[in-house]
């Protein structure tokens, strides 16, 4: 099979050889696609995260071959600081978990629209709280990606009862099964307001921040396993030395 021209941006790249990288890219069309790709010469465009680009392949197989890759626009975009981790970040979350070969438009919608968030943001850095703005983009794609996967719990009703969940009362969060006013004491415990806000996609009030945050990374755990994700890490150092 060959496909041409297909919008893509690039999520992740490693040297194999003095000659040869292993690629994975988002395209629109066939979700995430892994390859082997011929080290850029001077005269090809060098591969670059978070700049939209068109590639083309060839293969039928898991492992494509790429045989073609252009920038869409001159030059990558100018993200730094916060921003510049969290997309690392979300790069990273999409390689890890989405299945190769399956398109998801909708991720690859909000992915781009998240990076043109992270960009404007980038401009406008160091004025105001950067983390206000920039998790409100992680948390949208983190619920998107979970819903793609069929992983999402229901953020609307009590898993034992059915009963509609209350913004007065807490719950226990169970990652098979979701919310409940009966749980197990080893569970985490979320109050209705914030269960509330995420059924919402509501991200405006800061007070829910770091609930979310935990939420959000306690859903995730299960399809990300025991190995840590390294943009978790450097970010955790760059806050530290910021």
């Amino acid at each position: 099979m060959r496909i041409e021209l297909q919008p893509a941006f690039l999520l992740h790249s490693r040297k194999i050889s003095d000659s040869r990288l292993l690629v994975d890219f988002l395209t629109r069309d066939f979700g995430v696609v892994g390859a082997i790709a011929r080290a850029p010469s001077k005269k090809k465009s060098a591969f670059s995260v978070f700049c939209p680009a068109l590639v083309s392949w060839v293969g039928g197989k898991p492992l494509k071959t790429l045989t073609d890759y252009e920038l869409a626009q001159h030059g990558p975009p100018a993200m730094f600081g916060h921003a510049l981790y969290c997309g690392f970040y979300i790069n990273e979350l999409l390689q890890r978990l989405m299945p190769k070969g399956e398109s998801c438009p909708a991720v690859y919608d909000t992915y781009k629209k998240t990076l043109g968030h992270l960009n404007a943001i980038s401009r406008a850095e160091p004025s105001g709280n950067v983390l206000i703005q920039v998790e409100p983009l992680l948390r949208e794609l983190e619920l998107l990606v979970l819903e793609e996967l069929g992983y999402l719990v229901d953020f609307s009703a009590d898993a034992n009862t059915g009963e509609p969940l209350e913004k007065n009362k807490s719950y226990y969060l169970d990652i098979h099964s979701g919310f409940s006013e009966a749980g197990n004491p080893a569970w985490p415990v979320f109050d209705g307001a914030v269960i509330a806000a995420m059924a919402e996609r509501n991200f405006t009030d800061n007070r829910h921040r770091s609930a979310m945050k935990r939420m959000m990374r306690i859903l995730l755990l299960p399809l990300l396993g025991s190995k840590p994700l390294k943009s978790r890490e450097l970010f955790a150092g760059h806050l530290n030395h910021a």
